[in-house]
């Protein structure tokens, strides 16, 4: 059985879960700018900032960013699982 460097049970240290609660929110704040910019103009909102795969990765943001917490919680518990493999 692997010990977590800071417990089994408290999970992460608390500054790291400050870090990412700041993360949190502004990945939270660029999907709502995203999306803002998706209402605004439709699909080619990004139509002036060059090359097609570059706006394609702004379109996604939407949907990429708020996914982003989610990794953030099951990253803990994936590497602890590569480690004992």
């Amino acid at each position: 059985m692997a010990v977590l460097r800071w417990g089994a049970r408290r999970g992460r240290p608390p500054w790291a879960r400050w870090v990412g609660a700041g993360y949190a929110l502004g990945f939270l704040e660029g999907t709502g700018a995203h999306l803002l910019d998706l209402v605004r103009g439709g699909l080619h909102a990004y139509a002036s900032f060059g090359p097609v795969p570059l706006q394609a990765f702004f379109v996604a943001l939407v949907l990429l960013d708020p996914s982003w917490p989610n990794w953030w919680r099951s990253r803990g518990r994936w590497a602890s699982n590569w480690r004992r493999a």
